[in-house]
């Protein structure tokens, strides 16, 4: 059972359950109430929840560095209300759902942990559950200091995909065309990407393209939402599901991207040399003898010329009969 975290009154709310209202208009759910709504820690992930957030990003510590996995419960803007499970955020501030957008009224949330940079490219999905006739929400990544009145983006080290317009927003208030608008029920995701400092984002299984490269900054990024307007509900994936992009291609990209960029490293003939010799010894010494000579192949200048490695017949003989009992 769940540990109790605490809970918060509210006069009037959306949302009697999240679920339910995926069956219901927009115009239904937002006339949704309940009196009272409680936050339960959820306590250990199960099993196979953990076993795809390793196969997912299996060079993160997550007993140093915590993958983020759910929306903070506390790191919220006060409009906000959090579900049980801490994927679903709702605006739950009392108003007319048909009320001028103010930009006062934006709510945003941060995820309960910065993304590891060892993930190598973080990928997270938002399903929109309730928008209205215009969605009014914000999708994206921002630093801890950003402010959690505001939609993502519109601050410094914050970065935001917008529903209503498109368009994506950079520590700025002032955004630029991006990709279409996104409504009820289409799937939004955010990705970044630590190899190449990359956001990019995803609108129903289909990659938009990079929204930013060279981002300033990449060391303490959280998920982020943010929601402007009474009735607008959205649920998310940060993993615990297969998601709608195929983000394993990502994956495949960064790794042939590091690859290429360690290839092109060029080192100075007396460190090249160094590392051969130092290779080729170790590898005499353990008697890997066919592995030496195909590495002697590649090596064999630097080697020639210093002639710390030498391997004479009977040596060579012997490695082989090591390699062979192994």
């Amino acid at each position: 059972m769940g540990q109790m975290c605490g809970e918060e009154d509210f006069d009037e709310t959306v949302l009697e359950d999240v679920v339910e209202v995926k069956s219901l208009s927009p115009d239904a759910a937002l006339r949704r109430r309940r009196p009272r709504y409680k936050v339960i820690c959820s306590g250990e992930r199960p099993k196979e929840v953990n076993e795809r957030l390793l196969q997912l990003y299996p060079f993160v510590d997550q007993k140093k560095t915590p993958l983020p996995t759910h929306w903070s419960h506390q790191d919220k803007a006060a409009s906000l209300v959090v579900t049980n499970d801490y994927r679903n955020v709702a605006y739950a501030d009392s108003g007319d759902p048909n009320q001028e957008l103010n930009a006062k009224d934006a709510a945003a949330v941060r995820a309960d942990h910065p993304i590891p940079i060892t993930c190598g490219v973080y990928y997270f999905e938002v399903t929109i559950v309730c928008s209205g006739a215009e969605c009014c929400m914000g999708v994206g990544l921002c630093e801890r200091n950003v402010d959690l009145n505001r939609l993502p983006g519109w601050d410094r080290a914050s970065y935001g995909y917008h529903g209503d317009d498109g368009n994506f927003f950079c520590s700025s208030g002032t955004g630029h065309a991006y990709g279409p608008t996104f409504k009820m029920n289409d799937v939004i995701g955010c990705g970044v990407d630590f190899v190449r400092k990359s956001i990019f984002f995803t609108k129903n299984g289909q990659h938009l393209g990079i929204a930013i490269m060279e981002v300033e900054n990449v060391v303490d990024l959280y998920p982020m939402i943010g929601l402007q307007k009474h009735g607008a509900i959205a649920e998310s994936n940060f993993g615990q599901y297969p998601f709608k992009y195929d983000i394993e291609q990502e994956f495949k990209d960064a790794r042939n991207y590091t690859y290429e960029q360690i290839c092109k490293v060029v080192l100075p003939q007396a460190k090249t040399g160094w590392m051969d010799r130092a290779i080729s010894s170790w590898l005499l010494h353990e008697g890997y003898g066919r592995a030496l000579a195909a590495f002697k192949k590649h090596a064999d200048q630097n080697l020639d010329e210093s002639g710390d490695v030498q391997m004479e017949k009977g040596e060579e003989e012997s490695s082989d009969m090591l390699e062979r009992r192994r």
